[in-house]
């Protein structure tokens, strides 16, 4: 987005945005040199690969389950070997295991991926990270139950969004 900005393609404010890692514009972003060869609407003729899970997302799950079962973490330990392949995959340097740690390693690694919201709730921080969001505690670490869903099953809607489940 920076470059963006030196080049006057956008306007954006750097110091007021959540997160700004840099890395989300090019990870999704359509390339001329991609273009698939097909008839159609081309700007839905790149090909771009979704994955369920990564490989680097299941390292540091079991890195951080193993930290929060009292595993060992030094440098012999399974938690330190995961989260340091995914650094290392990266040319990073070996770093200890510590829920900061892990945390800036996913903030990092999944960046533009749909990863963070989920993992702020987790750790119990979206209300306090996301309060300028307009995040509700005790109602937005849950999503509604769209109405055409509603309409068509027996679901009910959570109290959270008005509901009496």
């Amino acid at each position: 987005m920076d470059s963006l900005v030196t080049i006057n393609h956008a306007k954006y404010n750097a110091a007021a945005a959540y997160g700004n890692t840099g890395f989300y514009l090019n990870k999704y972003a359509g390339h001329a040199a991609d273009v698939a060869s097909v008839s159609g609407t081309k700007e839905l003729n790149f090909p771009q690969d979704e994955y369920e899970i990564r490989l680097a997302d299941t390292y540091l799950m079991e890195a951080e389950a193993l930290m929060n079962a009292g595993a060992d973490v030094s440098s012999s330990g399974r938690a330190y070997q995961l989260l340091n392949a995914v650094r290392n995959r990266v040319g990073l340097a070996p770093t200890a295991v510590t829920q900061t740690n892990i945390e800036h390693e996913r903030w990092m690694e999944f960046a533009g991926e749909g990863q963070r919201f989920p993992d702020l709730v987790r750790w119990g921080k979206a209300a306090t990270v996301l309060a300028a969001r307009g995040f509700v505690a005790g109602r937005n670490e849950i999503f509604p139950i769209p109405q055409t869903e509603l309409n068509n099953t027996k679901l009910e809607q959570s109290k959270e969004w008005g509901g009496t489940k």
